[in-house]
């Protein structure tokens, strides 16, 4: 099946006209139209993907810290058009905290409450199943701090499940998040997997100071408690190893990732 044979489903449904050549990821094939002149994204879920709820979150976000959701089903989203630069491009221009401090807004906007949210959201307890099932050495005692993490959770709310600089665009709206898994747990979890990135630069991530550094100023300008930060991208990092060895990928850079985030910890 060619990319543009799964898209087209959704093409003529919603009366679309492609105005690009269409994009494949891991999760979900991708193109630009033209939606009654003007341009938007069309993005269609594989199978496989856990982005199955990402219409859902952006609909019920209705624009606000997010890109908007201009039509949505489980398996297909048409999503308003931004253009970017990412936020990763600050990084790269050497502004590592201001870009912080900037998605810390966009998470802070993401967890204003609103009313009467998705009830089909993923819990937390259910992403990290694979990690809880653990019990031996080193692995059980990340399960174990997982389980307290979820244990101890004061409040649940939705959550975008996968923050991080490429995937916060700036916009005639000002930044925006976008590509939600659409969960809901404790809200320190969305700041977890930013500790991580930009992925493709590890000289910087993983430099000295730099993780210590990053999380005090998601920790001041969210007002969430820096440990508990630390100790879900622990477990962000113990999980995923295991999502990519399930995928037949070398789970080792993810595993690389525990040392120095227990140092940070202490």
């Amino acid at each position: 099946m060619t990319v543009f044979n799964s898209l087209n489903k959704w093409i003529r449904a919603w009366s679309l006209t492609p105005a690009d050549e269409p994009i494949e990821t891991v999760t979900s094939r991708l193109v630009k139209v033209d939606a009654d002149g003007k341009s938007a994204f069309l993005k269609v879920h594989k199978p496989e993907s856990d982005e199955h709820e990402t219409g859902a979150y952006l609909s019920w976000r209705d624009g606000e810290g997010a890109v908007r959701a201009l039509k949505a089903t489980r398996d297909a989203v048409l999503l308003e058009f931004v253009p970017g630069p990412p936020l990763s491009d600050l990084v790269r221009d050497g502004r590592d905290e201001e870009a912080a401090a900037i998605l810390a807004s966009v998470v802070s906007k993401l967890h204003v409450t609103r009313p009467d949210p998705p009830e089909t959201l993923r819990r937390l307890e259910d992403r990290f199943a694979p990690l809880l099932a653990l019990t031996e050495g080193p692995d059980g005692e990340i399960a174990a701090l997982t389980a307290d993490l979820l244990g101890t959770t004061r409040q649940h709310i939705p959550l975008h499940g996968d923050i991080h600089h490429d995937n916060i665009l700036h916009s005639d709206r000002g930044w925006l998040a976008i590509d939600p898994k659409g969960l809901i747990g404790d809200p320190h979890y969305d700041l977890a997997n930013t500790l991580f990135n930009p992925i493709d630069m590890p000289e910087l991530v993983w430099s000295a100071g730099r993780l210590g550094n990053l999380v005090s100023v998601l920790a001041e300008h969210t007002g969430h408690d820096r440990r508990r930060i630390l100790e879900w991208a622990l477990c962000h990092a113990r999980v995923s190893a295991i999502w990519l060895e399930q995928d037949g990928m070398d789970p080792q850079p993810a595993l690389n990732t525990l040392a120095p985030i227990l140092a940070e910890i202490g």
